[in-house]
């Protein structure tokens, strides 16, 4: 679909059907969060695709709406965490592609019968690029419309194009040689204005933009429910040639086989290490504490959401050299790591998990050697934090 069509014929064939799914895209959004007021829905015949103002308020909706499915940039281990990584991962980084109209044309030279090379010398408006040879300029004239390649640069304010151009005093436009590139140095990058150049790429960047919206953080702020403490602890025996496997094997077992220790502390906590001794014994250490963790959303909404719980991962205390495994492989000590997901949460507040702890068992850490390795390990650095992954169903689909 080329601009030329988005510009003829847009405002009959595409008003309602295309451009309603993104005021219900948007609105879904909205609805999310708990948001209100929704955006207005298209009257019947409305001219959607010869309204710039629309567009800009599409844009700027969308634009505000990020900011509450972004954290802050201090957590940018995960994906849509700034309004400049929004942009990145919908494929935008300079933000909304747009084509001002602004410029005004005056020809030189002769015209006659024979197709030739006009030069043309802007006065106002954006300037001409070296880039934009190759790129098409429109006249919009209801005299003289057409288009016309661009085949040289002069300067800021001259070109050459082929063919000829009898449109003295008329406005035009550069367009891309190819809407679907976004680098095109035909476009400009911000909010539609009146008199923009209404086009394909306006409904692609929007789209794009909308299709990120679908993630929240929350950093997890309490705990609720029972404490149980769940240890496990294991000894070798040097005297009968026993291994750091041999000590795993029994912690590992002692864990399974404990049950509630008490309730100990305020948080869910995970640790797994170990350590050698001078004269070559090994002790291995499980610990878990399970508890019910929460975040209290700053606004309430019943629609569904699948939460992720997140810990961060560290090495155990005393440990001289960074372990390489994780407590769950391709796990890697400091990063965050997904713990556990509750699908199809609809509860307003607080979201909580009574299952968290309850872990398969973790990989073992790596042998601890002495002295060099005196303890290797690692265990949760007592914050934690939650994704909402929100089930938007309006509008376009989601990954």
């Amino acid at each position: 679909m080329g601009w030329t069509a988005i510009q003829n014929d847009w405002s009959s064939s595409f008003k309602t059907a295309i451009f309603q799914e993104y005021v219900d895209a948007i609105n879904e959004r909205l609805a999310a969060l708990g948001l209100a007021p929704p955006l207005d829905d298209l009257v019947d015949g409305q001219d959607a695709a010869g309204a710039t103002g629309l567009w800009a308020v599409w844009q700027s909706a969308a634009s505000e709406l990020a900011l509450y499915f972004l954290a802050s940039a201090s957590e940018a281990g995960f994906v849509f965490f700034t309004y400049e990584t929004w942009l990145t991962a919908a494929g935008i980084p300079n933000g909304f592609r747009r084509i001002p109209t602004s410029k005004t044309c005056l020809v030189s030279g002769v015209y006659d019968a024979e197709a030739g090379t006009t030069t043309i010398t802007a006065t106002g408006g954006t300037p001409f690029k070296a880039g934009h040879v190759g790129c098409k300029l429109s006249v919009l004239s209801p005299a003289w419309p057409g288009d016309y390649a661009i085949a040289g640069f002069t300067s800021s304010t001259v070109i050459t194009i082929t063919g000829q151009c009898p449109c003295t005093s008329k406005r035009f436009s550069v367009m891309p040689a190819d809407w679907t590139d976004y680098d095109d140095p035909a476009f400009v990058y911000s909010t539609a204005a009146d008199g923009d150049v209404i086009g394909p790429w306006l409904l692609a960047d929007l789209q794009a933009a909308i299709n990120v919206l679908w993630k929240t953080w929350h950093a997890v702020t309490g705990s609720a429910g029972t404490n149980n403490r769940r240890y496990g602890i294991g000894y070798s025996d040097f005297n009968f040639g026993e291994t750091w496997a041999d000590a795993v094997a029994r912690a590992e077992a002692a864990y399974s086989d404990a049950g509630g220790l008490g309730n100990t502390g305020a948080f869910p906590v995970a640790n797994y290490y170990g350590s050698e001794g001078a004269s070559g014994d090994f002790l291995c250490i499980i610990e878990r504490v399970t508890n019910s963790v929460f975040w209290s959303p700053a606004t309430l909404s019943s629609k569904a959401r699948d939460i992720d719980w997140y810990a961060k991962f560290a090495v155990a205390e005393g440990t001289t050299t960074p372990d390489g495994n994780g407590d769950f492989p391709g796990h890697t000590v400091g990063d965050w790591h997904l713990w556990l997901t509750d699908p199809g949460v609809t509860e307003l507040q607080p979201v909580s998990s009574e299952a968290f702890g309850s872990l398969t068992m973790p990989n073992a850490c790596a042998e601890p050697t002495y002295p060099n390795d005196l303890m290797r390990g690692y265990a949760t650095t007592g914050y934690m934090g939650a994704v909402a992954r929100w089930n938007v169903a309006g509008g376009f689909e989601y990954v």
